[in-house]
């Protein structure tokens, strides 16, 4: 049986060995599609409220001049991050696979869910922290940051069955580009980003 404490331990102490453990599970894809799920509901949930507690109800975060993003409502945005989610494990699935990795496809899905959970975890925290001291929630913002991109490469150390972090570090970087090109295509073409060009 997984220890959920021990899990969070491990993510920050030693994450191939957290990865290792959620792999040594076997989950069926059934069941890393519906944690993935709940994890992106949690983390719309929190995104959410964020957001309505700091710009208020109904209101639109600052675009870039002639970038015009579509307001989305929670639904909305739970299949924007799913289908964003998607992508991403795909990518790192085919990439990992062009620099000779092993790893499968819903095993990265499960690995996937508890990077969201644990991320969804610290950003609550940061959120706490920064209501009491601003600067040490800000302060705990960077750490997470810097704790999920060094989890997401030794996950994918271990998914893939690399020797070392290099080629990891790699797959990363591609995939993370390649996603990026993905979405930002698709976004444009369903009208999430409307982009004007000066006449």
């Amino acid at each position: 049986m997984l220890d959920i404490r021990d899990l969070y331990g491990l993510t920050i102490t030693n994450p191939a060995e957290a990865a290792r453990r959620i792999l040594r599970l076997h989950l069926s894809p059934g069941a890393s599609v519906a944690a993935l799920t709940v994890a992106l509901i949690l983390g719309v949930v929190l995104s959410t409220v964020i957001r309505t507690a700091i710009l208020g109800p109904g209101a639109a975060a600052a675009s870039p001049a002639g970038i015009t993003f579509a307001q989305l409502s929670p639904l909305g945005t739970l299949a924007v991050t799913a289908t964003a989610a998607g992508v991403f494990a795909a990518v790192i699935w085919l990439v990992g696979y062009a620099f000779g990795g092993k790893g499968n496809l819903f095993p990265i899905v499960a690995l996937m869910a508890w990077c969201e959970f644990f991320n969804v975890t610290l950003q609550a925290i940061a959120i706490v922290v920064g209501l009491v001291v601003p600067l040490l929630g800000a302060l705990v913002v960077l750490i997470t940051i810097g704790l999920m991109l060094r989890t997401f490469v030794y996950f994918i150390q271990v998914v893939h069955g690399f020797d070392g972090v290099g080629r990891a570090a790699a797959v990363f970087l591609c995939a993370v580009l390649l996603g990026a090109f993905v979405l930002s295509n698709l976004a444009l073409f369903t009208g999430i980003v409307q982009v004007e060009v000066p006449a």
